[in-house]
C-alpha cells in the first residue's frame, strides 16, 4: 500500500514538474513599424526581440484592443472587453472602478495547476480597493505600479508616488529607470524560483508608453533618424530589448529554457502621438484601424518545437487565456470564453478554430468593427485619425519646421524663403536643434517640451488614450425605426443600433488582401455588408453596459501620503 502511495505521488510530481514555465511579456504602445520583423529600419534597436521572433513563431494575423486597459482585461479574462464592461478607454487613476471581480483571472486558473505566480510592471486594471490589485487576484509577488502612466525614473504621475512591492509602497526604486528595474526584479525571481513549481512570469513592462524618457547611453547610441522624439523612443525599446535579453540568458543559465513558454505581446497599436509607429497600417493607438489593432506579437522558448514560422491564422489577445492553460496542461474546460485555445495552431500548425473576431462595440457614442473571414466593417459617428503615419518620412519636413520657428522666435517674422538655404539649415540642425528640444542630464535624456512629439502629426496623446471618443457627439434616441424590422425579442441595444445604422459612417475592408485599408468595398458589396451588420446586431445582445464612472476626489493621494493607494471605493 504504501509502495503504491509513493508511486502515485511521483507519478502526479513527474506530471507537475513537466508542466512549463511561461514569460508572458507585454510592450506598451509597440507598434507595428517598431520591431525588427516587421520594419528592417528597427531591427539594431531590437535585436534579441527579432532574433527570438524569427527563431520562433512569428503572429502575423494577430490582434490586440484598441488601448490599454481593456487589452489587459481581455488578456486576464479571456474576454471582449464589451462582455465585461471595460470596452471604453483606459481606467483612468481616480476612477472608482476595477476590472471586474465576477471573472476568475487567468493567474488564479494557473495557481490551481500548481504555477508560482509573479507580476513585475504596469497593472492598469484598477486599484481605487485592495480587492481590484494584483496580490488579491492570483498573483503571488507584485512588483510595479497601479496607474497607466508615469515618469521612468521618479515614478510620480501628477507629482505623486507609484510603486509598490506587492502591496507596500517601494521608496527605493525613486531614482532607478523602470525598465532596469523590472528587469532586474525578474531575472531575480527566475534566478531565485524554486523548480519544483511551474513559473508564471507576467512581465508589462511600461516602455515604450509616454512620457518619453530613455537613459542618456542609449540615447546616444540610437540617436539615428534626426527626429528627436523617434530617437529617444528608439532608446527606450532597445533598452527593453536588452531587459529581455537578460531575461532569456537568466534562463538558460539556470537551465530553465527549455522548459519556458515565452510569449510576447503589445498591448494596442503604436501611439503615433509619442513618435510610435504602425507604418504602413492605417490609424493610430485608439483607433480601431489596423494600425491601433494589429499587434505585433509572437510565442518563443525552448519549449516550442517549431521555429522560422509565420503563422497566418486569425488570433485575438482574448486567446491567451485558453491557450496558455492548454499550454500548461490544463485538461479541464473553460466555458464561456470569447478566447479560442489556439495551442495546437501555434505547436503544430493546425487551422484556428476563430473565424471571426470583434474588434470593440461601444453604444456611447456608437462605434465598432467586426471580422469575419478577411472582412472587416467600421462604424463610428466619424472617423477620427485615419491616415498613415510614417514617422520615417517625416525628418526633413520637421527639420525645416523647427528652423523656421526657431529663426522667427530669435528675429521675429521674416519671408520664410530667406532662412531655407542648405547651410543655414545644416548650421542649425548641427547647433541648435537638439538643444531647442531635448533635455539631457548625467542619467537621462527626455523631451524639454513633452508635448513636441503631438506636433509631428498633430495627435494628441489625450485623445489616443479616450480612443478619439465625444460623449457629446452622442445622436440621441431618434423615435423612428429606421428601415429595419424590429422584434419584441431585441434589447434596447440592438434596437437603438437600428435607429443609428442609417446615419453611421461605414467602411469594409478585406483585410487580408489589404492590410493597409486602402480600398473601401462598402458600396460594392452590399450582401457582404448586411452580413457582418446582422452579425454585430446579433452579439449587442449580450452587450454589458460600460463601466465608467466619474472620477472620485476620494482617491486623491493626498489623502494617501501623497502616494496613489487603495482603499476609497
Amino acid at each position: 500500500m504504501l509502495r503504491t502511495v509513493i508511486g502515485l505521488v511521483l507519478s502526479i510530481s513527474s506530471v507537475t514538474s513537466k508542466r512549463p514555465n511561461i514569460v508572458l511579456i507585454v510592450a506598451d504602445d509597440l507598434g507595428w513599424g517598431d520591431v525588427g520583423w516587421t520594419n528592417p529600419n528597427m531591427e539594431d534597436v531590437t535585436p534579441t526581440l527579432t532574433k527570438l521572433a524569427r527563431n520562433g513563431v512569428i503572429l502575423s494575423q494577430y490582434y490586440v484592443q484598441q488601448v490599454c486597459s481593456p487589452s489587459r482585461a481581455a488578456l486576464m479574462t479571456g474576454m471582449y472587453p464589451y462582455h465585461i464592461a471595460r470596452q471604453k478607454g483606459t481606467i483612468k487613476p481616480l476612477q472608482p472602478t476595477g476590472l471586474t471581480l465576477n471573472r476568475t483571472l487567468l493567474p488564479e486558473q494557473l495557481e490551481k495547476l500548481g504555477y508560482t505566480n509573479h507580476i513585475v510592471g504596469k497593472w492598469h486594471l484598477g486599484f481605487c480597493k485592495w480587492e481590484y490589485t494584483p496580490t488579491w487576484r492570483g498573483f503571488h509577488h507584485f512588483y510595479g505600479y497601479y496607474t497607466g502612466a508615469e515618469k521612468y525614473f521618479e515614478h510620480e504621475r501628477d507629482n505623486y508616488f507609484d510603486f509598490r512591492k506587492d502591496m507596500n509602497i517601494n521608496y527605493e526604486a525613486k531614482g532607478s529607470y523602470s525598465t532596469d528595474l523590472f528587469t532586474s526584479e525578474a531575472v531575480k525571481i527566475i534566478k531565485n524560483h524554486n523548480t519544483s513549481n511551474p513559473l508564471f512570469l507576467y512581465l508589462p513592462f511600461q516602455a515604450v508608453h509616454a512620457p518619453l524618457e530613455a537613459p542618456k547611453q542609449d540615447y546616444v547610441k540610437n540617436t539615428k533618424t534626426g527626429i528627436p522624439a523617434r530617437d529617444i523612443y528608439r532608446a527606450m525599446l532597445s533598452r527593453m530589448d536588452s531587459g529581455v535579453k537578460q531575461i532569456v540568458q537568466t534562463l538558460k543559465t539556470k537551465g530553465e529554457w527549455e522548459n519556458t513558454l515565452l510569449v510576447f505581446t503589445t498591448d494596442n497599436g503604436g501611439a503615433v502621438s509619442q513618435a510610435g509607429s504602425n507604418h504602413p497600417l492605417r490609424g493610430t493607438k485608439g483607433t480601431l484601424f489596423e494600425g491601433g489593432t494589429h499587434g505585433v506579437g509572437f510565442v518563443g522558448g525552448g519549449v516550442l518545437k517549431r521555429s522560422g514560422i509565420s503563422s497566418t491564422q486569425l488570433m485575438h489577445i482574448t486567446d491567451w487565456y485558453p491557450t496558455l492553460l492548454s499550454a500548461a496542461g490544463n485538461t479541464l474546460p473553460v466555458r464561456g470564453l470569447d478566447g479560442v485555445d489556439q495551442w495546437e495552431v501555434i505547436t503544430n500548425g493546425e487551422n484556428s478554430t476563430r473565424t471571426e473576431m470583434v474588434y470593440n462595440m461601444k453604444m456611447l457614442p456608437p462605434q465598432g468593427a467586426i471580422r469575419i473571414g478577411p472582412y472587416k466593417l467600421m462604424y463610428a459617428n466619424k472617423f477620427n485619425k485615419d491616415g498613415w503615419y510614417n514617422i520615417d518620412t517625416k525628418k526633413k519636413i520637421l527639420e525645416k519646421k523647427q528652423y523656421l520657428k526657431y529663426k522667427i522666435l530669435q528675429k521675429g517674422v521674416h519671408r520664410r524663403s530667406r532662412f531655407l538655404k542648405h547651410k543655414k539649415l545644416h548650421s542649425f540642425k548641427k547647433k541648435a536643434h537638439d538643444k531647442k528640444i531635448i533635455k539631457k542630464t548625467n542619467k537621462k535624456v527626455s523631451l524639454i517640451h513633452p508635448k513636441y512629439a503631438e506636433e509631428i502629426f498633430n495627435i494628441k496623446s489625450e485623445d489616443e488614450d479616450n480612443e478619439f471618443d465625444d460623449d457629446n457627439e452622442d445622436m440621441g434616441e431618434e423615435n423612428d425605426a429606421g428601415e429595419y424590422d424590429q422584434n419584441l425579442n431585441d434589447n434596447p441595444r440592438q434596437r437603438m443600433f437600428d435607429r443609428r445604422w442609417p446615419k453611421l459612417k461605414k467602411h469594409l475592408f478585406n483585410v487580408v488582401e489589404d492590410p493597409e485599408e486602402r480600398t473601401d468595398l462598402f458600396d460594392s458589396n452590399p450582401e457582404i455588408v448586411e452580413k457582418l451588420r446582422l452579425r454585430v446586431r446579433e452579439l449587442l445582445g449580450s452587450f454589458v453596459e460600460r463601466d465608467y464612472p466619474d472620477p472620485s476626489k476620494k482617491g486623491k493621494p493626498k489623502n494617501f501620503r501623497n502616494v496613489w493607494s487603495p482603499g476609497w471605493c
